[in-house]
């Protein structure tokens, strides 16, 4: 499609993009495509991975797509091309480009390199036992997609997919060599397996090389081991062991020995059955301040300068102690002495959370240089200072920033691994949105040498979260990008001349969400609460939803005379404020059914109905538009469905129907 000018504010930051697409053939341009015929062909090695010849082919239709020519795709093992791009390392590439570094010492390097004649997308890539597990060369295609073609993937699907046609396609001479800093960068992986895939690996997320585990390390120890070893489990203040919290939330006594030679055992196993394996977690289980162990040598471990904290044991018992994170150090650096001494030439790591009582960093014990630990923050989504109280510290961004400062001074390796969109709707799909933290806190955690960024689960609500993912895929590749220039783009690319407007859309749900965080009496304890459900409406309210309306209304109005997917992506959005709209609609009438005990008919009718239209809209707008789970029995929704509805059978019944 015929594209309008870039807005102003990133022409520079887009300038060396432009310059690789030119129209007109510079000396030394190495031209890939003229007036609409290939010029060269595509070379991929003849044992090149599945991963590099899905890149290669994803090259191969970006071109076409491009410029209307495909060129063709070819094995190395052939006679040596006179022109040609050449995707990763082969026999001729060395000598057609004398000189360059082919060895790759960095992980996930990428090299991107044009003398006019040929063109190198070349990386990293390792195999281990006949699996991959770095994907340089990929990456490195979708680099060059993304950078010298000028590709963009605002959201997935076609809608998303932003080209610039072109009939000629010439590259100059030019080097690119990059490694990134996060190793790991599963920031949708809970979503993109089976719905945005190839926009993630597009994105260059979906491809890392780092896997320490997201999860908790002991979730099955209980019905494996409690029968013969009961002793494994913490000592809780009654006097019994492995009796509280639930099964999969039972903790353990970390001064046991016998529990460091049962997790040595089960890491030799994993590792064993599976080269690739080399990072084995050993995150306490979840309800991480219910059952800790209160016997004599745990508590031991324990600073008792460390952050007071509060435990709840059976039958509601509460008990003041301290944080737990010296306790928790000095358990996981046995674990990781152990996993080196019995794999000595191989890297092994043992990974773990900074996480409720062990968020904390520790004040005595230093950590093994084989741990990586995964700090579970909530920034950037909360509000700056703590607006409420509770009987344990929950703080607000500036302060959890502080306390990941601290960590990373003393971890070996550390990453990010924040729990989001659970505290302002956003798991509902209401737009929990703050780019412009976003842009500060990622660039923060990569200066405090931040190896790693991973969320537990993203939606997948992209009309009404859309820009933050995309902003956190691209500085997932890079923390150091102009975030500013990147949601410029993402507005002009996305939405032509309507960008200002869109801009302004956007920056209403962020303003949004941020007047919600910061009520004084918001609390986001527990993560799906009445309390924030009954906080909503009082945000999205009818102005909200009138000042909303009239942006897309002009945005609309702009787009009148131009190509038609602009007005898509704004109906897009539109798609994401009609379901807001219900959302409230359907809290709003469920006040009516609560207070009436269901008793109100009409009311328990209006609520249903109102949910009936929610349904249809999901399943009408899916994948990509909202992806509430449409279970009333979910975890996220079960507990507070007396307030968000629908009408529980309960009330149906008190109603007569």
């Amino acid at each position: 499609m015929k594209h309008p000018n870039l807005n102003k504010a990133i022409v520079a930051s887009l300038f060396v993009a432009a310059i690789f697409l030119g129209a007109c053939t510079g000396k030394g341009d190495l031209v890939l495509v003229k007036k609409g015929k290939s010029e060269v062909p595509i070379v991929v090695a003849a044992d090149a991975s599945e991963a590099t010849r899905q890149a290669a082919a994803d090259l191969a239709g970006y071109i076409e797509k491009i410029s209307g020519a495909r060129p063709e795709v070819v094995e190395g093992s052939g006679p040596v091309q006179e022109k040609a791009i050449w995707v990763g390392v082969q026999p001729s590439v060395a000598e057609l480009f004398p000189g360059q570094d082919l060895d790759f010492q960095f992980h996930e390097e990428i090299l991107i390199v044009c003398n006019g004649r040929n063109l190198l997308i070349a990386g990293r890539d390792k195999m281990i036992g006949g699996k991959q597990t770095e994907f340089g060369t990929a990456n490195a295609v979708y680099t060059f997609i993304h950078d010298q073609l000028d590709v963009r993937w605002l959201w997935p699907g076609p809608l998303g997919e932003d080209i610039i046609l072109k009939e000629t396609i010439t590259i100059p001479t030019f080097e690119h060599r990059y490694h990134p800093q996060f190793r790991q960068r599963s920031v949708y992986r809970s979503f993109v397996d089976s719905k945005a895939e190839d926009w993630a690996r597009f994105q260059r997320i979906y491809y890392d090389s780092f896997k320490p585990s997201g999860g908790h390390g002991f979730g099955d120890w209980h019905q494996k081991h409690y029968k013969d070893h009961p002793d494994y489990f913490a000592l809780q203040p009654d006097g019994t062991r492995g009796t509280y919290p639930s099964s999969k939330h039972m903790k353990l006594c970390e001064s046991n020995p016998a529990v460091w030679e049962q997790w040595l055992k089960n890491a030799e196993e994993r590792m064993l059955a599976d080269p690739t394996v080399n990072v084995i977690s050993a995150m306490p289980n979840d309800g991480h301040s219910s059952g800790i162990c209160v016997c004599d040598h745990c508590m031991a471990w324990d600073n008792p300068d460390a952050r007071k904290w509060i435990y709840g044991y059976n039958n509601g018992k509460r008990l003041e102690h301290v944080a737990m994170t010296d306790r928790y150090v000095r358990f996981w650096n046995i674990l990781a002495r152990k996993l080196k001494e019995r794999f000595p030439g191989r890297e092994v790591y043992v990974s773990t959370f900074a996480y409720g009582p062990s968020t904390p960093a520790p004040l005595e014990e230093e950590l093994e240089d084989n741990i990586v630990v995964g700090y579970v923050g909530k920034f950037p989504l909360i509000c700056d200072v703590d607006p409420y109280d509770h009987p344990y510290p929950l703080q607000g961004r500036i302060a959890q920033k502080e306390e990941f400062r601290q960590w990373a001074a003393k971890a070996p390796m550390m990453m990010f691994r924040p729990n989001l969109w659970y505290w302002g709707g956003g798991l509902w799909g209401l737009p929990e949105v703050s780019m412009t933290k976003t842009m500060e806190d990622l660039r923060f955690v990569a200066d405090n040498g931040c190896r790693g960024f991973f969320v537990d689960h993203t939606r997948g609500h992209w009309a009404t979260q859309g820009p933050l993912y995309y902003l956190m895929a691209q500085m997932s590749w890079n923390p150091y990008l102009d975030g500013e220039a990147l949601m410029e783009e993402y507005y002009s690319r996305g939405f032509g001349k309507a960008a200002e407007d869109i801009e302004q859309y956007w920056d209403l749900m962020e303003a949004a969400n941020r007047e919600l965080v910061g009520l004084p009496d918001f609390n986001p304890r527990p993560m799906h609460s009445p309390g924030l459900v009954m906080s909503l409406p009082g945000i999205y309210d009818e102005a909200f939803f009138s000042e909303a309306s009239k942006i897309l209304d002009r945005a609309r109005t702009k787009l009148v005379n131009e190509p038609e997917i602009y007005l898509e992506r704004v109906d897009f959005l539109e798609t994401g404020l009609e379901f807001c709209d219900l959302l409230i609609q359907a809290i709003e009438s469920m006040d009516n059914v609560r207070e009436s005990g269901g008793k109100d008919k009409l009311a328990v009718e209006k609520a249903t109905e109102i949910w009936k239209k929610i349904d249809n809209h999901c399943e009408q707008n899916r994948p990509y538009a909202i992806n509430l789970s449409l279970d009333p029995e979910s975890r996220f929704r079960a507990a507070v469905i007396d307030y968000l509805g629908p009408p529980s059978a309960e009330f149906r019944k008190a109603a007569g129907l």
